[in-house]
């Protein structure tokens, strides 16, 4: 009985059909005023944990950037509780903006562009 309910796929139809739902997946990018909201609230946050780490560190014009989180990381505030709480909060900031652009299909570094408003 179960056989019947089963719908048997030659491989090039599986394929076919694996490859088309992928390509949805893929290419539908969720540009809803609610995601880009929230987008643009996790760039607010990312930006301030750059403001604080730049005040903590000295660090001129932080935006969070590798090497400027490589500075921040070799830096005597990051060896402390409140540079490792800096560092807990600019890591959790930037996954969450990671998370929302790529529901937007924004990869990096164009995400972090976007956060700060520098045109490509």
């Amino acid at each position: 009985m179960m056989s019947k309910l089963i719908k048997i796929l030659s491989k090039e139809q599986f394929e076919d059909e694996t490859l088309v739902s992928k390509l949805r997946r893929d290419y539908t990018a969720d540009t809803s005023e609610q995601t880009q909201a929230e987008f643009e609230a996790a760039c607010e946050v990312f930006r301030q944990v750059c403001r604080d780490i730049e005040t903590a560190t000295g660090i001129q014009g932080f935006k969070g950037g590798f090497d400027e989180m490589l500075a921040f990381q070799q830096s005597e505030v990051a060896t402390t509780q409140a540079g490792f709480a800096l560092a807990i909060r600019w890591s959790a900031a930037d996954k969450l903006c990671t998370y929302l652009a790529n529901k937007m299909k924004i990869g990096q570094p164009a995400w972090w562009k976007k956060c700060w408003g520098i045109e490509e």
